[in-house]
């Protein structure tokens, strides 16, 4: 994985804007590989990167590369650019660029954010992968614009860190947006699936992929199904040929997983597949229940030659509070309450020698579990099926073990049920935190207000809307910090877009069948699962691990934090929210508070202040 920053200078006449030393120690943490200075006629730029071998240069100087990224589709690239075998992954993207154009970047399959550089028309386009794996940030004013992976490096130019109040609202509601803010004025990222222009005058930034239509012609199930095992096995056959040796990959023992650790023990050849699950030992026996899947992971590995470890960790050293303290010197607040989770896995593979991990992360948003066939039942007015997928999601303890679903798509549709027997309108209702904001900025969040309730239209549209929010790119954010420190390469199966577009195409009936989640995913894999995992319909919940932690200290952190030095008192009513809390532990009511805390420790930890 590769850091890297571009500063392109507006007016080659001016003074030499760049504080090198400064660039060059804002990348130390990321062991700074290159430095070079690109002069030519009215051109001027600084570039900078990790690695000695990620800044390319065309053999006429007209066009130079820099890139982070990853290519999982190299074979189907080669074949549109004649005699390209040979081509490195910036010179095999720049050919690609110059056929077509910003289009490009939507045929690239893996990770990555990438600069190309047009000198001679003083041009420059940057892009991001659709989800986001790889960050990418930007900044310009009058006399320069700059372009990195991280804004450390604006920063080392002497750029003012001036707090973005709207964004802050936003992270404090769990309400996370692709606007291209960050928690800085001024200072900008590249959503994942655009790109940012400059031609030289101006600049902007925009879509350079949308999302497939939903098709109407359905298909025979087995159609659905041998499509999807088809395309999941590829997948992970092709990102295996960008590995080395020993390959990591995480073993949880859902069907995720399951699956990928699975596929890459089938596929492997020459390679080691080493595995790893995450276990507590401090939990209670009813704790142990819900959280612990070791049986699970067992009978994967009864049918598999993974080698595989079990990774034991203690409430006392890997709780989210603890690490929201430890892990807050980011350029954003840390927010993964399971974040401990994810660690002890990339520690481990450090350990043991492995650049590379498999990870099952974002199947349940890519997969869906098909929950809004409800609504759209009672769009369609076919009251029957709707009350018989309820009698079987009753059956299977389905309403028991997925509570957030049950009240989106279960009880409020019931609810609404009378009032919609004669109307094609359904109301989503989802739990609005605004009251926990101050009365002083209730105005910046009317937006958020208005998406509480909103109309349902088509599991279709509420995929998609899900896909443009910033929910799996902020996730992705918070993971590379963590993974580029260990300079972990991280696979995600289900980002890949292939199996996303597919995935978003198919109809809710191939979703949710008799009660039955997932249901095209499970057939798919019906011969490579155990029985066990195939048949089963509920997950380990490990957020009974974080909330023990949280429930234990959350009233002694509300009295610092309503006292703090940040002022984050300002902005939240602690009162009401450890009222909320005190009544009982919704997850949203607990991940806010964890946001809340978190933000509190960024702001001491960086100086800074509401």
């Amino acid at each position: 994985m590769n850091s890297f920053a571009v500063i392109f200078q507006k007016n080659i006449q001016e003074n030499n804007l760049l504080d090198e030393k400064a660039l060059r120690s804002s990348l130390d943490e990321r062991a700074a590989g290159s430095f070079d200075k690109f002069c030519k006629d009215q051109f001027s730029c600084y570039l900078t990167s990790s690695t000695n071998d990620s800044i390319f240069v065309s053999s006429d100087e007209r066009f130079i590369v820099l890139a982070d990224m990853r290519i999982d589709n190299m074979k189907e690239l080669n074949d549109k650019i004649p005699d390209s075998k040979d081509f490195s992954k910036a010179e095999l993207v720049l050919e690609l660029y110059k056929k077509y154009h910003e289009k490009c970047f939507s045929i690239i399959e893996g990770p990555f954010s990438i600069v190309i550089i047009d000198v001679t028309k003083k041009k420059i386009i940057s892009a991001r992968d659709l989800f986001g794996q790889r960050p990418l940030h930007f900044y310009e004013d009058q006399k320069k614009i700059i372009i990195c992976s991280e804004p450390s490096s604006i920063f080392s130019q002497k750029v003012e860190k001036i707090l973005n109040i709207q964004t802050i609202l936003n992270f404090l509601l769990l309400d996370y947006k692709k606007t291209g803010d960050t928690f800085f004025n001024n200072i900008y990222k590249i959503n994942g699936g655009k790109y940012f222009l400059f031609n030289g005058e101006s600049s902007y930034v925009q879509r350079y992929i949308e999302f497939p239509k939903r098709e109407t012609k359905k298909e025979k199930s087995e159609v659905y199904i041998k499509r999807f095992k088809r395309l999941l096995e590829e997948v992970i056959t092709d990102q295996l040929k960008n590995t080395k040796e020993i390959i990591s990959s995480t073993l949880s023992g859902g069907l995720d997983s399951s699956a990928i650790s699975l596929i890459l023990d089938k596929n492997k050849k020459d390679k080691i597949i080493r595995s790893y699950s995450v276990h507590f030992s401090d939990l209670n026996p009813e704790e142990k229940k819900i959280a612990d899947e070791k049986y699970f992971v067992d009978k994967v590995l009864k049918k598999s030659s993974l080698r595989h470890s079990y990774i034991n960790v203690k409430l006392d050293e890997s709780s989210p509070i603890k690490y929201a303290e430890k892990y807050n010197n980011k350029h954003f607040p840390y927010s993964m309450v399971n974040g401990y989770i994810h660690k002890n896995i990339y520690d481990r593979c450090h350990l043991d020698n492995s650049s590379e991990i498999f990870d099952g992360l974002f199947g349940d948003e890519i997969i869906s579990h098909g929950t809004f066939r409800l609504q759209e039942l009672l769009k369609k007015g076919r009251i029957v099926s709707f009350f018989f997928e309820l009698y079987f999601l009753k059956k299977n303890k389905q309403i028991g073990s997925i509570k957030h679903q049950i009240k989106i798509n279960i009880i409020l549709p019931f609810k609404n049920l009378l009032k919609n027997l004669f109307r094609k309108d359904i109301a989503l209702s989802y739990e609005d935190l605004s009251s926990l904001i101050s009365d002083d900025y209730i105005n910046q969040i009317s937006q958020y207000k208005r998406n509480v309730n909103r109309v349902f239209t088509s599991e279709y549209d509420e995929q998609i809307r899900f896909f443009n929010s910033g929910q799996v790119e902020h996730a992705l954010e918070q993971l590379d910090f963590f993974l580029s420190r260990k300079d972990l390469n991280c696979f995600y199966p289900f980002l890949d877009k292939r199996i996303a577009f597919n995935c978003i195409k198919i109809p809710t009936s191939m979703k949710l069948k008799k009660g039955i989640t997932r249901y095209y995913y499970r057939e798919a894999l019906k011969d490579i699962l155990p029985r066990e995992i195939y048949k089963r319909l509920s997950k380990g919940n490990l957020s009974a691990y974080s909330k023990k932690n949280i429930k234990k200290n959350y009233r002694q952190i509300i009295l610092e934090l309503k006292k703090s030095r940040s002022n984050i008192y300002k902005l939240i009513d602690f009162d009401e929210l450890e009222r909320r809390m005190d009544l009982g532990f919704k997850d949203s009511s607990y991940l806010l508070f964890h946001n809340c805390h978190s933000l509190d420790i960024w702001l001491n930890n960086n100086n800074l202040s509401i």
